[in-house]
Parts: structure tokens; C-alpha cells; sequence
């Protein structure tokens, strides 16, 4: 956090009414501050690097030979020199930018404890005392020319950081600052230099940005909306199926840039895959450098089957330009389906429900996207279902009336030996029946049940001729 006391070098600045140049060059330790942006035109999501450098002349031949915030450390009486940037707190960067990585993080990195300078408004974990939250990025020694345009020794401290724009539109930098007391040197009676401490304060320029759009002129019919730097690749699993089987088609866009616009590549729309398989729309997946569309298809014809290739384009931003990415064919191989005898469906004694492992020809449904076979169902009528479904329901009507139809007979015909034994004959079929259900044969279930039932109740009903049928059975019990 800021802390009041670290402006006091700058009020004494401008008390004292020095502008950041010596009026006597030789009195003074010359400061140069530069700011600078990596590029000055940019897209959005493209990362910019913003620098500022500190040049701090060096020491004469006979002073020590330390940097110069170690040499001026005994003269400043904790107060540090203080640099004001318009970028370092995360609160202050100008929309629409933001930081690759928060403050506490990039301020760290260039902390310390012992000498140095302080950064307004920002206190790392290091030490939450402003006053005493100094910076020192490593120094290099540089030469370059002075004000005077003479080649001179300076110490070089420069700090970095990353920015990225989120939205189009022009951004201006303010101009960093740098005040504070350093250890200049003057000339003696024998012009010879000696240290002594001075105020400094320079300014740097602002620096300007502009954050370019993609141009909305042009543009290709397959732009997929993605703007920066992407590569992809194309994939399609199992490589081997039937007719009418779910494949799993995966893009994966992987790259640096923007991500906003991005829309899945409309299979339906290209001819040459429309004409050998039918398509769904495509479900998203996001991660830290990707973007992954997954589409299910299903093949209409069976044989060597050439999935084509797909051509989309993007906005290359180092480029300036819209680029093609094109997938290679993936070859398959496609079987004819199996097909189902609708005369089965009438036929006694088979099974009516699919089998567990049969994989489900679904064109379409909720269901379209799954990917393994033995995770859908029949979507399409079937008259097995409906056939299974009514034999069970007057079934389970039998099962109620004759329960019904036993209570009565036992409190009329108590005594009858011959009832007891015809129920616990229908109670052992009809504990048999779990089998049937168990191993999936739900059709021989219903006419067992159906068997059970209507010889219970020839057996319970007076009179009642042998052979009767479903409806003579439900006809009794409903007389009865």
C-alpha cells in the first residue's frame, strides 16, 4: 500500500525547485529514465511487455566501487528515492489491459531488503513497512551517451512487465517518474570530485498503444474466429465401425490469442462430409493453451471410407493476416449394419429385447453424441417394445384379478385340498419366471406368466373346460 512518508523526497524537489537536470552538470549524479513498450501496435489477448530503465551515472575513478544505491544508502536517512508507475499497481492499468501475473508476484521478484528504492503504492510480503520496501532488479554497466553526447558508464536497473489487452481501442502510458537522494559528486579546490549527496527527479515520455481489431473486411467463409498464433490437429476414433455407429471427431486448436469469437467448423455445410456421414453439433472444451470442439458422426455407407479433409482459417496477428489450416483425410473402414427380421417381432419363443452387446443404430435423439454403443437405446419405434410392453401389462392385470379371485375362493372353499395344491403349484412357476427375467428374456417371461395364470385358474374355477385363452380366462374371473 502507499505510505505518506515516501513522497517526502519529491515535495523536497519541489521545495528546493530542482527540475531532474543539475544546473551545474558536475554537481549532480545524472539520472536517465526510459520507458518502453514492446510493440506499439497490437490485437487483443496479444501480451505487450512494458520496461522502464533507471540509468544512474557511474562513480568517479577514486569514489568505491558500489552501486550507486549502496553508496547513497548512509545519506538518505531511510527515505529511499521513490519510482511512480502508472502500471505497477493491477488497480491503475488502463482498461482494457490486465496483467499476465498479479502485482504481489512480479514485485516479489524484484525485492529486497537492504538497499534500493521504493515503488509507490506497492508493499510485497517481504516487508509491509513502506518506507523500508525497496527494489533493486539486478544492474547491468552500460555504456551510453550522456546528456552532453559524451560515451559514459551508467548502472542500468530495469523492470519489466506483461500486459494483455482484452479489447481493441488506443491506451496512453503516463509518464514514470524518479525523485529522491542519490550520491552526485562535486569538484573540490584541486577540481578533483568528491561524493556528496543531491535531490534528483526525472520524468520519462508517455507511451502509447494501440490495440488493433481483426478487420472485418474479407474475411474468409471459414473463419473460425480466432485471432493470434494457433496451430491444430484433427482426430477420429474408432477407426473402425458399422453403419449408423457413433465416431468421435475431436479439433483441438492449441496456440497463443484470443478465443472470444471462436465457433465450431459447421460439418453439415461441407459437401463432401455430408454425403458420407451424418453430424451433430459440436460440444466445447477449454483449457489453458486450447480450444477443443468433439463432434459424434455416424457413417452412411460402408466400405474404405475417406473421411475429407477440413479447411478453416484464423487471423494470424504477427502475420496481419487470415491463414488456412487444412487436416489431412483419415481413412476408415465401415461394415454394413445388422439388420433386424421384422418377422421376428410375431415368432413365439424369441427373445424381444436387444441383446446386451448389440451395438443401437440411432439416426438421431438425445443420444446422438454418445460414443460407445452399449451406452444408447433404441430411439426408433419397435414393435418388440410396445409388443413386451401391453403382453406385461395384461399380464400384471391377469396376476391382479386372480388375486383377487383367490381370496375369494379361500374363504369359500377352505377345506379344498385341491386349490391349496393348484396355488402352490403356481407359486413354484411363478418363482421359475426369475430366471427368465434375469437372463434378459422378458418375452418368454410374459408367456410363462400368461401359461401360469390361466392354468390356475382352470384349476380354481369350477367348470371351466381345458384349453381356454387369455380372454376366456379374464371373461371368467370377471363372471366370477
Amino acid at each position: 500500500m502507499f505510505h505518506p512518508l515516501s513522497i517526502i523526497p519529491l515535495l523536497l524537489l519541489l521545495a528546493l525547485g530542482i527540475a531532474g537536470k543539475a544546473a551545474e552538470p558536475e554537481n549532480l549524479v545524472p539520472v536517465i529514465l526510459e520507458q518502453s513498450i514492446s510493440r506499439e501496435k497490437v490485437y487483443p489477448q496479444q501480451p505487450v511487455e512494458l520496461s522502464v530503465s533507471l540509468y544512474v551515472e557511474d562513480a568517479p575513478k577514486n569514489a568505491p566501487g558500489l552501486d550507486p544505491f549502496t553508496r547513497a544508502a548512509s545519506y538518505q536517512a531511510g527515505r529511499a528515492p521513490v519510482l511512480f508507475l502508472s502500471w505497477a499497481e493491477d488497480a491503475k492499468i488502463p482498461t482494457p489491459l490486465y496483467p499476465v501475473e498479479p502485482w504481489e508476484l512480479w514485485a516479489n521478484s524484484i525485492a529486497q531488503d537492504r538497499v534500493g528504492f521504493t515503488l509507490a503504492g506497492i508493499t510485497t510480503s517481504l516487508n509491509y513497512d513502506a518506507y523500508l520496501n525497496l527494489f533493486s532488479p539486478p544492474p547491468e554497466r552500460v555504456f551510453r551517451p550522456n546528456a552532453a553526447g559524451k560515451e559514459t558508464l551508467y548502472w542500468k536497473y530495469t523492470i519489466k512487465r506483461r500486459l494483455v489487452p482484452s479489447a481493441s481501442g488506443k491506451v496512453v502510458f503516463p509518464p514514470a517518474r524518479f525523485g529522491g537522494i542519490m550520491l552526485g559528486t562535486t569538484l573540490d579546490a584541486e577540481s578533483q570530485p568528491t561524493p556528496r549527496p543531491v535531490l534528483v527527479s526525472v520524468e520519462s515520455e508517455p507511451v502509447h498503444l494501440t490495440i488493433l481489431d481483426v478487420p472485418g473486411e474479407n474475411r474468409p467463409e471459414n473463419d473460425v474466429g480466432l485471432f493470434g498464433l494457433f496451430d491444430w490437429n484433427v482426430d477420429l476414433t474408432p477407426r473402425a465401425a458399422k453403419i449408423g455407429e457413433p465416431l468421435t471427431l475431436t479439433i483441438t486448436f492449441h496456440g497463443v490469442g484470443s478465443i472470444v469469437h471462436t465457433k465450431a467448423p459447421n460439418l453439415a455445410q461441407i459437401p463432401e462430409i455430408a454425403e458420407l456421414f451424418r453430424t451433430y453439433p459440436a460440444t466445447e472444451e477449454i483449457g489453458a493453451d486450447f480450444y477443443r470442439f468433439i463432434y459424434t458422426i455416424r457413417p452412411k455407407q460402408s466400405g474404405n471410407v475417406v473421411f475429407p479433409e477440413i479447411v478453416v482459417s484464423y487471423f494470424n496477428v504477427e502475420q496481419e493476416q487470415f491463414l488456412e489450416l487444412k487436416s489431412p483425410p483419415i481413412s476408415t473402414t465401415i461394415f454394413d449394419a445388422e439388420q433386424v427380421d421384422v418377422s421376428a417381432v410375431t415368432r413365439g419363443g424369441e427373445t424381444l429385447a436387444p441383446k446386451r452387446n448389440e451395438p443401437v443404430l440411432s439416426e438421431s435423439g438425445i443420444f446422438a453424441n454418445l460414443t460407445e454403443s452399449s451406452g444408447g437405446q433404441n430411439q426408433r419405434v419397435s414393435p418388440k417394445f410396445y409388443f413386451s410392453l401391453l403382453s406385461g401389462l395384461g399380464m400384471t392385470y391377469l396376476a391382479v384379478a386372480a388375486g383377487v379371485l383367490l381370496l375369494k375362493i379361500q374363504k369359500a372353499f377352505r377345506p379344498v385340498n385341491p386349490t391349496a395344491l393348484a396355488i402352490e403349484q403356481a407359486r413354484n412357476r411363478f418363482a421359475k419366471l426369475s430366471e427368465l427375467l434375469e437372463s434378459n428374456q422378458p418375452h418368454e417371461a410374459c408367456v410363462q406368466t400368461q401359461n401360469v395364470l390361466i392354468t390356475f385358474i382352470a384349476q380354481i374355477v369350477p367348470g371351466t373346460p381345458p384349453g381356454i385363452t387369455p380372454a376366456e380366462a379374464i371373461e371368467i374371473v370377471q363372471q366370477w
